[in-house]
């Protein structure tokens, strides 16, 4: 494949998905770190919408917690969510988590720590679903334009060591495998 034809590729991908990046700002983003002290909760509250997209990620320091989403319905703050009222639940040192929600109102962030004291990073962003669409598309586009480009490169090289073994087989007039 010729410098032009790949340069020619790459400035359709980049066509492809340079536009889209600029169509959205997410409505409702929040992020930060906070100190969460041995046997300690920490909770953080965010107002978000119904029918959005969220996207929460958490990354604790050295030691596994207990982390909770919980809508301000089901949750009273000085004691921990009831499990089963939770949107997610789960044990573990860093996560992330995707979900539509059902309720506007306040989604608190419930951190439980019992190992040792650390420190824990969280962001919680979210999406009108037309912005999710774009994003999806953004990384299908450059996940399915990647593939193609290595496939080209592969049979390419492939097509060329196959052509430079045929030459050798024809020249030295051996029979056999290729």
């Amino acid at each position: 494949m010729s410098a032009i034809n790949i340069t020619v590729l790459i400035g359709i991908i980049g066509l492809l998905i340079v536009p889209q990046t600029g169509l959205f700002v997410p409505m409702n983003s929040s992020s930060g770190s906070l100190q969460i002290e041995v046997s300690g909760v920490q909770v953080i509250g965010i107002e978000c919408a119904s029918e959005r997209i969220v996207v929460v990620q958490f990354s604790a320091e050295s030691a596994s917690l207990e982390f909770f989403i919980v809508h301000s319905d089901y949750f009273h703050q000085g004691s921990l969510p009831a499990v089963a009222l939770c949107q997610y639940h789960i044990i573990a040192q860093s996560a992330s988590y995707q979900f539509t929600t059902d309720f506007s109102g306040i989604w608190y962030l419930v951190f439980a720590n019992s190992a040792q004291a650390q420190i824990v990073s969280y962001e919680f962003t979210d999406y009108l679903p037309e912005e999710w669409n774009i994003i999806l598309y953004n990384h299908w586009t450059l996940v399915l334009s990647c593939i193609g480009v290595i496939s080209i490169i592969i049979f390419k090289y492939v097509k060329k060591r196959y052509a430079e073994k045929s030459l050798w087989i024809e020249k030295s007039g051996a029979e056999g495998v290729i």
